[in-house]
């Protein structure tokens, strides 16, 4: 719980001085220095990071593990038996001497 507090407190802090960085430099037709662009990039993507790690481990996984079968119920039964079909079909032996 406390990393979504932080998380929090550093969206605030991006959210504040984007405010602040937006009315004293872009009202006032200034030019924003490249170390602020840099600490709000920093600040966002850390923003980021926090919340997406956050909510990680409340999201509920889609697709259950599948059951383990064996015999006729195991997913890979059809491919042995159709291995085992084509191995022994009549027009893949050869004929015998006698016929």
């Amino acid at each position: 719980m406390h990393l979504v507090i932080w998380a929090y407190i550093t969206y605030l802090l991006t959210f504040i001085l984007g405010v602040v960085f937006f009315i004293r430099f872009d009202l006032k037709k200034k030019k924003l220095p490249p170390s602020f662009l840099a600490v709000h990039f920093f600040l966002t993507v850390m923003t980021f990071i926090f919340f997406s790690s956050a909510m990680a481990p409340y999201l509920k996984e889609q697709y259950g593990h599948p059951r383990v079968s064996t015999g006729v119920h195991s997913s890979n039964w059809l491919n042995l038996e159709r291995h085992d079909h084509m191995l022994h079909q009549k027009s893949v032996i050869p004929p015998s001497k006698g016929a």
